[in-house]
């Protein structure tokens, strides 16, 4: 376990760190070190937020809400969620990656126990 969370970590960082390099060589600009520290933890922390927040209210939402009379639709609206931080993140110049992969490891603390037997077996 100790060894997959290092990994996800540097792939984080060099997720986010590739983004914000990634803007300067498309666009042409001039390399500060303080935008780009600021351009980072905007785009790090932000995907982090984004996807923790938005795990967190999946996982209200599919707690308030009970779909076990429907796993076809429970699923197919889990999947929907989870493709939303995506989005957001993305719109917003973020990572969308980054969100996703905070969204996911949110959703499967909290939101995996919301769903019905048939819902977890389709989306473990």
């Amino acid at each position: 376990m100790i060894v997959f969370g290092e990994s996800v970590i540097n792939d984080a960082v060099a997720i986010a760190l590739f983004n914000v390099f990634g803007n300067y060589a498309r666009y042409g600009h001039d390399l500060d070190i303080f935008p780009t520290i600021l351009l980072f933890l905007y785009t790090f922390f932000g995907s982090v937020i984004v996807g923790v927040t938005l795990g967190l209210i999946i996982a209200l939402l599919f707690k308030v809400i009970n779909l076990s009379k429907y796993p076809t639709l429970e699923t197919a609206m889990f999947f929907l969620c989870m493709y939303l931080p995506f989005v957001l993140c993305e719109a917003a110049g973020m990572s969308g990656i980054l969100g996703v992969l905070f969204n996911g490891m949110v959703s499967a603390h909290y939101t995996h126990y919301s769903l019905s037997e048939e819902g977890k077996i389709t989306t473990h």
